[in-house]
């Protein structure tokens, strides 16, 4: 079988694993999905296809990619997608977290304005009743 023919089999078993449409490989590699397509079908394409197609793709394995040798994807990238999953997961629960822990900041500050307004307005009475008593006192001394 052709070289060429089992690069482009092995294309497009990576792009189905990856849900990888023709077309968006076109645009990932500023060409077309009808070169995708004729790459994938084993037709001639140069060493610069491959290049750009490796460097779009940067988990699949390049030896797996020419030689069937290995396995598709990187180790050493799959690694780092499990670390950056796991670091999206955690950055995700923090998010969460600050919303809300900032939620009971807006809480906890609306109940101490409102205390601190019931407080202004006890002792305004506090200094109402002072006068009132004070009024009752003058006036029955006279």
């Amino acid at each position: 079988m052709n070289e060429l023919i089992k690069v482009g089999e092995r294309i497009e078993i990576y792009l189905k694993y990856k849900s990888i449409g023709i077309n968006h490989l076109g645009r990932l590699t500023d060409t077309s999905g009808a070169q995708v397509s004729n790459i994938i079908k084993g037709k001639n394409f140069g060493l610069d296809k491959i290049y750009i197609l490796l460097s779009v793709l940067p988990d699949l394995a390049p030896n797996w990619l020419l030689f069937g040798e290995g396995e598709m994807l990187r180790e050493s990238n799959s690694a780092k997608n499990s670390e950056l999953d796991i670091t999206k997961h955690e950055n995700e629960r923090l998010k969460k977290e600050v919303e809300h822990l900032n939620a009971q900041l807006t809480y906890q500050q609306l109940a101490i304005e409102a205390y601190r307004k019931s407080f202004e307005l006890a002792a305004n009475a506090n200094e109402e009743l002072k006068e009132i008593t004070k009024f009752y006192k003058t006036r029955q001394e006279k």
